[in-house]
């Protein structure tokens, strides 16, 4: 096995089989990377939970999509009721850049549709 071979993999903690969803739900197939897992190279996260927000919580969606938008500061991330979330968005993008870096990962799994 080559060092690649065991590199860490970033992967949405919903994905594995953690309740973190918005709804306090999982979200996945957590089978599908046991063998990641048996080997030690999975590092599971959840941002918006990393970054504050509880558990469950209101859905949040970036109006018109763009994750870069937020990180610029041109929008914001809102939940359904309005409420103003991109701090703690923020701050989860943060930590998992953090990960990446301490970890030396190149790969991520991430969840479909989650701002």
């Amino acid at each position: 096995m080559t060092r690649s071979d065991r590199s860490k993999v970033l992967v949405s903690a919903c994905l594995l089989g953690q309740p973190v969803r918005y709804d306090g739900r999982a979200s996945g197939h957590p089978d599908l990377l046991q063998q990641w897992q048996a080997e030690g190279r999975v590092v599971p996260l959840c941002p918006e939970v990393a970054g504050g927000l509880p558990t469950p919580r209101p859905p949040a969606e970036i109006p018109g999509g763009q994750g870069r938008a937020v990180l610029d500061g041109d929008t914001q991330v809102l939940t359904v009721t309005g409420e103003d979330v991109s701090a703690a968005f923020l701050a989860g993008a943060q930590l998992a850049l953090e990960l990446v870096r301490q970890h030396g990962i190149r790969v991520a799994v991430l969840k479909s549709g989650s701002p």
